[in-house]
């Protein structure tokens, strides 16, 4: 290839150009179908496949030689008849090809004819009778040798009813119908519905028989004639009468007529005509006739007692024999018809002498000895007495809220006599006796009413004077509790105070009523309510209550912390080679009052409070009297905790030889350092409720109370002081108020 320029010259180098020479490829076309021995009007697709068709291909599918409408793409689809022969011509768009284009091979196609698809149902009869089953049948057109059933009643699917063949009890009005559904491959009308066939049902009308005799009842050897009422009998019923369920003879029809014996039962079997029915045949309920011998006829009067109350009514009653249901009757007083007395009873004053009779005349219709005349009853008169009640009381005046037992004493109650108290005229409850015990309030009134049983009595029932109920005045209790209410079962028994008036009695678990004495062990750990009773001039006891509550101590090992359990305070222990513990500080229990008020028996623990700089716990005072709870018993518990108590002078002598005796123990008893020690602080008392000694400097000193006590007015105090080691014994005056430490029982 050259190129001339037109102007100018050209200079250049030659170049080679390389060309590509392609191979001829040949071109082929394959065709596949989804589906072949289809059934009429079933849409096919075909498929093709191309060999070397180039990258924009050219179809066009025939049928039967025929190019067909819009098929020029690899994959046809359309509804094939049988005999159709489907190829594909390929147009390739490949540039180098040896012929470039290519038919397929052909496919012929198989089509079935579609079958049309129907059922008949047919039944013996449309017509049936209440609760008769019908079966019906199906006959298939192009059923197919596995066709499928399914009956319907009323349009609804009726169950387990998937053969050929139906069987079912009808109502009126049902519609019956099948669906077939064909096992054929080709069909039409698939599934198929018969036409329906409705049913008639007629009702079963109900058979029976009623019997009615012309007469209830007959002389023996009368005729009676029955006749037959039938229920739903039909054009031409049957008949068979039977007597004690034997057939009778000749006895067909609807009237039989025979003459009965005494017991016989007369029934009547119908077999009715119709042609739907329940109860068929039917036999009616049987019938009695009454027959009536020829009776004799008797009557026979009687009364309670020929023997009455004089001025009293008297009733006599007839007993008649075979007198009929409408007997008559005529009652007589010494022969003569007593106006009025047409009844089976009879009533009147009788006197004593009269003769009472009676006249029956039978209604029975087979009688004989009709009129009968009874028996005589002579009667005898007894005068009538008068009835009369008093009422005594045990006590009146009573003591409030205790019983009272009211006797009644009769006049002509007889030996069974009844009784009703009653209080306040309303009746009492459970009081029916000649005796009524009860709890009476002041202002109540008390009467009885009773009734005799004698036989003649007048004034009864008769009601007694009431019995107006007053009242003793009842003393004033009251019960403070001057004691612990919490306790051990460890305890030592204490004194109950607090009840008033003084005199009364103390009781509860655990209580000695005699002595007043409460012993925790005896009542045993739980809530125990103590009483206090107090009876005046008039025995009239009134009590007033509290509570005590008693535990199990837990083990106590001395030298630990102890814990009073009535207001949870701590105390430090020590324990001495003899077994004895005691509190290291000094008692804090009651309630803080005045210094210059002396403490009293008030039934309130209390204490004198001092301010020191060595804690509360040391600078506690009491007086003797309050600190004992008010009671001269050495070693008793006083205002210690339970199980503990206050040492007596002795148990105070045995701590001091601990500790070397009383002239040198006072120094060990001081020391702070000492481990285990009692630990004394000279903080001062009080005397006589207007002085603190001994409270400062080189005076200070400390009493502590014993339980010992030295008369009426005195007590023992063991007492030191800050310059000295000897511990001293003080006779005191109850009013002094010192500190205190508690010793374990």
């Amino acid at each position: 290839y050259t190129i001339t320029p037109q102007n100018g010259s050209c200079i250049g180098t030659p170049a080679d150009y390389v060309v590509t020479v392609n191979p001829a490829l040949a071109v082929s076309v394959s065709i596949g179908s989804s589906a072949n021995n289809i059934c009429a009007g079933t849409p096919v697709t075909f498929t093709a496949t191309p060999g070397n068709g180039g990258t924009t291909p050219g179809w066009q599918w025939k049928v039967n030689a025929i190019n067909a409408i819009n098929a020029n793409n690899a994959v046809y689809t359309f509804s094939p008849v049988a005999g159709d022969v489907v190829t594909c011509e390929l147009t390739s768009s490949e540039e180098c090809t040896t012929g470039n284009t290519a038919t397929s091979a052909s496919i012929t196609m198989t089509v079935f004819p579609n079958l049309p698809v129907s059922v008949s149902v047919s039944t013996p009869v449309t017509t049936v009778c209440q609760g008769a089953p019908v079966t019906f049948t199906a006959t298939p057109g192009n059923g197919g040798t596995t066709p499928g059933w399914q009956w319907k009643v009323n349009a609804i699917n009726a169950i387990s009813a998937n053969n050929a063949n139906y069987t079912y009890t009808p109502v009126a009005g049902d519609m019956v119908t099948c669906e077939l559904t064909s096992s054929e491959t080709c069909t039409s009308g698939n599934p198929a519905t018969s036409a329906g066939i409705t049913m008639t049902v007629n009702p079963n009308l109900a058979v029976g028989v009623v019997v009615s005799p012309d007469a209830a009842a007959v002389c023996a050897g009368n005729p009676v004639t029955f006749f037959a009422n039938p229920l739903s009998g039909g054009m031409t019923p049957a008949w068979q009468w039977k007597v004690n369920a034997n057939n009778a003879n000749n006895a067909n029809n609807a009237v039989f007529t025979y003459s009965p014996v005494a017991g016989d039962l007369v029934t009547c079997e119908m077999t009715s005509s119709e042609a739907c029915t329940i109860g068929n045949p039917a036999t009616s309920a049987p019938v009695a006739v009454t027959v009536n011998p020829n009776l004799p006829v008797s009557v026979t009067v009687s009364t309670s007692s020929n023997i009455f109350c004089a001025g009293s009514a008297v009733t006599f009653t007839a007993s008649p024999v075979h007198g009929g249901t409408m007997p008559a009757w005529q009652w007589k007083v010494n022969s003569i018809n007593a106006t009025g007395a047409t009844n089976a009873d009879y009533t009147y004053n009788p006197v004593s002498g009269d003769v009472v009779s009676c006249v029956l005349i039978s209604s029975e219709t087979c009688a004989s000895g009709s009129p009968a005349i009874s028996n005589n009853i002579t009667m005898t008169a007894i005068p009538v007495l008068p009835a009369g009640i008093t009422v005594t009381a045990t006590a009146n005046p009573f003591c409030p809220g205790t019983s009272v037992t009211f006797t009644a004493t009769l006049l002509n109650g007889g030996t069974t006599p009844s009784y009703q108290w009653k209080v306040n005229a309303g009746n009492a409850s459970n009081a029916t006796n000649a005796n009524y015990t009860y709890t009476p309030v002041a202002g109540d009134y008390v009467s009885c009413v009773m009734a005799s049983n004698l036989a003649c009595v007048s004034n009864s029932p008769v009601t007694s004077a009431s019995i107006l109920m007053t009242a003793h005045p009842v003393p004033n209790v009251s019960f403070i509790r001057c004691f612990d209410s919490i306790s051990t079962t460890a305890a030592k028994p204490f004194k109950l105070r607090g009840g008033l008036p003084f005199g009364g009695t103390y009781s509860g678990p655990g209580v000695n009523s005699a002595t007043g004495i409460f012993n925790p062990a005896t009542a045993g750990a739980g809530t125990h309510t103590i009483t206090y009773g107090y009876s005046n001039i008039f025995n009239c006891l009134s009590s007033a209550s509290t509570q005590i509550f008693t535990f199990q101590s837990s083990l106590f090992t001395c030298g630990g912390i102890l814990t009073d359990p009535r207001d949870s305070r701590h105390y430090s222990t020590f324990v001495l080679p003899n077994g004895s513990c005691w509190m290291k500080e000094n008692l804090d229990f009651g309630t803080a009052v005045d210094g210059l008020v002396p403490q009293t028996d008030n039934c309130m623990p209390e204490k004198y409070v001092r301010n020191s700089p060595y804690g509360g716990q040391y600078s506690i005072f009491y007086q003797w009297d309050e600190l004992m709870r008010y009671s001269s018993t050495e070693a008793s518990q006083g205002l210690c905790p339970p199980g503990w108590h206050i040492p007596s002078s002795s148990e105070w002598n045995d701590l001091l030889v601990y500790y070397n005796g009383d002239g040198l123990a006072g120094g060990a008893l001081k020391d702070a350092q000492l481990a285990g020690g009692f630990h004394s602080f000279q903080v001062g008392f009080l005397y006589l409720n207007n002085t603190w000694a001994f409270t400062t400097g080189q005076d200070a000193g400390s009493m502590y109370w014993t339980s010992t006590s030295t008369g009426n007015e005195g007590a023992v105090a063991r007492g030191m002081n800050l310059l000295t080691r000897s511990v001293s014994v003080y006779n005191s005056s109850r009013s002094n108020a010192f500190p205190a430490r508690c010793m374990k029982d």
